[in-house]
Order: C-alpha cells, then sequence, then structure tokens
C-alpha cells in the first residue's frame, strides 16, 4: 500500500509492475492483499490489467486525521 500510495492520483499499474518494485514475490500472496484491500474500498483493479489507489475512500475512513489533530492541539 505504501508504495501505490506513494504515486500521484489516478496512477494505475499492473500486477507485473508491482511485483517488480515492491520486494513482494508470489502473485498468489498479491492477489491476497490486493483482495482485502479492495473489500476494505482502498484501491480497485481489474485483474490482470490495472491496479488503482481510491484516495477519497481512504481519506473518509481515516476521518480526515489531519484536521483531527489541528483541532485537538488549540
Amino acid at each position: 500500500m505504501i508504495y501505490l500510495m506513494g504515486n500521484k492520483p489516478g496512477w494505475k499499474c499492473s500486477t507485473e509492475h508491482l511485483l517488480a518494485h515492491t520486494g513482494i514475490s508470489s502473485k498468489q500472496t498479491l492477489s491476497g492483499v490486493k483482495k482485502s484491500l479492495k473489500e476494505r474500498g482502498w484501491i480497485d483493479y481489474a485483474e490482470g490489467e490495472f491496479i488503482e489507489v481510491k484516495w477519497d475512500r481512504i481519506k473518509e475512513q481515516m476521518g480526515n486525521s489531519e484536521n483531527k489533530g489541528k483541532s485537538e492541539n488549540k
């Protein structure tokens, strides 16, 4: 997820790209990770085509923590 989040919104990549750039060596492991992240709503993917980060959903689930910290420190 950290690798995916390090890219600009709207960026998409293939399974092969993730395997080559993340150190994950097994398509089976990556498949399980993708399934969990999709169920959480953090990514969308079409098998063999693309993986896309769902930034709005992540921010929604995190409760926009940047604003929470600012209001608590006042």
